[in-house]
């Protein structure tokens, strides 16, 4: 392998581009200190050994750093680490899985409470959320029916009323209940407690 162009990015990084259409960061300095520059040959050697090991490193480094904000999808762990060769996404997803930080049923299963009692999203929303966040349909199926029933809907949207609408005029109340996806047997059971006709 044979590195046909270098590019500058940001923080200290730079972007080779390998004659088998292979590219990858590495930080300038681990470049410098490798002796790597333009034209330079890649053994197959130094890049499984070396560059992949360092490639790694760096892709689960950035991957628990995303993590640390917040739980995430694995494609939103895959979209983060997405400058990274295909093998370095799929063993570091790998790992990621092994310790329940790329696992969509149980995303699906924090997100939902979250929305539930945080935002105070209807599973209508919720279900068109997690479908933004690419899991699984079969998963979201599960998940909301698991985890979310009429009940619950209902405590949420009630809290919601409580703290966010200072003037439940019914039809504003029904309007800001579904954009918030509720159900629309949990926005008439709510209406009738809290909406008023003036």
């Amino acid at each position: 392998m044979r590195i046909i162009n270098l590019e500058d990015k940001p923080k200290n990084k730079t972007k080779i581009f390998l004659d088998n259409g292979e590219n990858f960061i590495l930080s300038s300095k681990v470049l410098e200190n490798m002796g790597l520059k333009l034209n330079s040959d890649i053994s197959q050697e130094l890049y499984d050994k070396t560059i992949s090991d360092l490639l790694y490193k760096d892709a689960c480094t950035k991957s628990l750093k995303y993590l640390s904000s917040s739980a995430r999808s694995t494609w939103e762990l895959r979209e983060n680490i997405k400058e990274y060769p295909e093998k370095i996404i799929d063993k570091t997803i790998k790992f990621l899985s092994q310790y329940n930080y790329a696992n969509d049923e149980r995303f699906a299963e924090n997100f939902i409470y979250d929305c539930l009692t945080v935002k105070f999203y209807g599973k209508i929303k919720i279900s068109f959320e997690l479908h933004n966040k690419k899991i699984a349909k079969q998963i979201i199926d599960d998940s909301i029916e698991k985890y979310i029933n009429n009940d619950l809907e209902y405590e949420s949207a009630k809290k919601f009323v409580e703290s966010h609408v200072i003037n439940p005029k019914e039809i504003t109340l029904k309007n800001k209940l579904y954009r918030r996806g509720y159900s629309f047997g949990v926005i008439d059971l709510i209406v009738k407690e809290f909406g008023t006709k003036k």
